[in-house]
């Protein structure tokens, strides 16, 4: 039962339109944050930045594009940085971004939709994703998305809480609101991934993690963040021991659950605890059998034990899975092409050549530039002979200038199995010209 505190400002049938304002917090941002600002400032009537400690133009940026600027000493706390902007907001209610997200105009509109309602006074929020683009060196695409709950009531109760990975849903679930899922999306494509800019963002990170950790030694959540991050940092021995304390005190239904469940298999499979990780992603796919990351750590897992026929049938799966609607946080390519190349491979390792042609057929379609979908549907169609298929492969892939060192490679095999051995030899030294560091040249 909501109390009348929680009430809505612009109530259904007020005749007023509900109003938004923008929460973001930052420091040292000028890189990032004008192009935040103008892909916003359209959609919303307010802008609050505040501002935790810059030596840079950021707060003249930020009031340049129309932001409302406000000071606040960072203390290691990102909850209570963004509670200090939710003590400016106006708007009925408040969209929060980080200085490295951006919204496109469709998204934008969909944004000033949702707010325009109608919506019943329970409804207290609304989950957004956030594509996290990250660049692969390969042709393909790692993006993660991530399901936020970034859109919310301006009321007086509702304030993140947590000093890292700061959370909304808490507050909205103690003062008994709904939440409804939405189509809307914000691009997170302004992070560091140089090896510095990493360094410097696990070393924040842990720091505030364990200040977050003796504050709440037991909070589940807390301890799936720490997992996570060493997990990320490559310390897997570390990161199975916070996840398997993340499980023990969590309870059914939290939102981080089957993430932990995921990583902690991944984690135990790199460790090379294959029983360990087997037993745990039982487990886990017991409370939720059809997850997709689930599943494809299990095919990893199997994959990495040479149990082809285990990892076919979870690959499998994972393709055709398709769940209701939950909060996660997932690499989108497992959906798609990357499951598609590991289970080419095992088709492959089971001498399946047929079967694995149209998974590298089917990733060559749904990512054109995958440099190894299309030496690797090459070398198949060599290893059948399938000399016409493998001249028109090599003619689509001449006509993509990021392949070209990769047809010519691919031509001089053709040339090499047909006993041509000078034009091959040619195709090679042109490709080795063409991109110095081609290994397979």
């Amino acid at each position: 039962m909501l109390t009348q505190s929680f009430l809505p400002r612009a109530a259904p049938g007020s005749g007023r339109a509900a109003t938004v304002t923008a929460c973001i917090i930052g420091r040292n941002n000028e890189s990032t944050l004008s192009a935040c600002l103008d892909s916003i400032r359209p959609w919303v009537g307010q802008i609050v930045f505040v501002d935790t400690g810059s030596e840079d133009r950021t707060p003249e940026i930020a009031r340049a594009a129309g932001a409302e600027v406000y000071f606040f000493p960072w203390v290691d706390d990102f909850a209570a940085a963004r509670n200090e902007s939710l003590r400016y907001a106006r708007g009925d209610w408040v969209f929060w971004m980080d200085t490295d997200d951006s919204i496109d105009e469709i998204n934008g509109a969909r944004l000033r939709a949702l707010v325009a309602g109608p919506h019943p006074p329970e409804l207290l929020a609304f989950v957004l994703q956030v594509h996290c683009p990250q660049p692969t060196g390969d042709g393909g695409s790692a993006v993660t998305v991530v399901d936020h709950v970034k859109l919310f009531r301006n009321l007086p109760g509702l304030r993140f809480e947590g000093r890292i990975h700061e959370q909304i849903l808490p507050a909205i679930r103690r003062a008994g609101g709904q939440v409804a899922w939405s189509d809307v999306f914000v691009v997170h494509s302004g992070a560091d991934h140089s090896p510095e800019g990493r360094r410097r963002k696990l070393e924040r990170d842990f720091r505030i993690l364990h200040l977050d950790l003796q504050e709440r030694p037991e909070h589940p959540f807390v301890l799936f963040n720490l997992g996570m991050t060493y997990a990320d940092a490559g310390r897997h021995v570390e990161a199975v021991e916070a996840l398997r304390r993340c499980l023990a005190v969590s309870q059914a239904g939290e939102t981080h659950l089957r993430k932990a469940y995921a990583i902690l298999v991944a984690s135990l499979t790199t460790l090379q605890d294959f029983a360990a990780a087997a037993n745990i992603g039982a487990r886990g796919r017991e409370l939720f059998p059809c997850d997709a990351e689930l599943l494809f750590r299990q095919a990893l897992l199997a994959h990495e034990q040479g149990h082809w026929e285990v990892a076919v049938r979870y690959y499998q799966q994972v393709l055709r899975g398709h769940e209701d609607r939950h909060f996660s946080s997932l690499d989108v390519g497992i959906l798609g092409y990357k499951t598609r190349h590991n289970l080419a491979v095992a088709w492959s390792e089971q001498g399946r050549l047929d079967l694995a042609e149209i998974q590298w057929r089917a990733i060559v379609r749904e990512r054109p530039n995958y440099r190894p979908a299309w030496r690797a549907l090459g070398q198949n169609l060599l290893a059948r002979q399938r000399w016409v298929s493998l001249e028109l492969l090599v003619e689509q892939a001449e006509l993509q200038p990021e392949l070209a060192d990769d047809a010519l490679v691919l031509r001089g095999h053709w040339h090499w199995a047909r006993g041509e051995q000078p034009q091959a030899l040619r195709m090679f030294k042109d490709a080795v010209l063409a991109r110095t560091n081609s290994v397979d040249a």
